[in-house]
């Protein structure tokens, strides 16, 4: 995947790769605010540890939401 840009460029050359990472999300049952409160600490987290949140896109259909994140990439 392109990323294009200087940002692109900077990380190749200090050798820090980011994967991006698309995610299908799909409620099991409705949404509480205990659930919601809990994502955002899992958010918090993936920030410490150096991933961002990209976009984020509720939907119809066969899954409630698609999550797009870069992370450190880790083997």
């Amino acid at each position: 995947m392109c990323r294009g840009g200087a940002d692109n460029t900077q990380q190749e050359k200090e050798g820090e790769s980011e994967t991006i990472f698309v995610s299908l999300a799909k409620w099991r049952k409705k949404p509480t605010k205990e659930m919601i409160s809990e994502m955002d600490h899992n958010w918090d987290l993936l920030k410490r540890d150096g991933g961002n949140l990209l976009q984020a896109y509720w939907t119809f259909g066969r899954y409630d939401a698609v999550v797009i994140l870069d992370a450190p990439m880790r083997r």
